[in-house]
């Protein structure tokens, strides 16, 4: 599980949980601020998450 935070000024706050493969490794959010793209080292995947939702819009790798 990988904590979602929502960042307002000094504070942060979990706002929710987020299921990951195995060894998640590189996370990135574009400017658009809409998907975040999160890499599975251990599982050799990738997720890409609706940001707002926190669902995952794919999950693509070895299963």
């Amino acid at each position: 599980m990988l904590d979602a935070a929502k960042i307002r000024g000094n504070q942060d706050a979990a706002i929710g949980r987020i299921p990951v493969g195995a060894f998640p490794r590189e996370l990135r959010v574009p400017a658009d601020g809409q998907t975040l793209y999160l890499t599975n080292f251990g599982s050799n995947s990738l997720q890409v998450m609706d940001v707002e939702r926190l669902d995952p819009k794919r999950d693509r790798g070895e299963k």
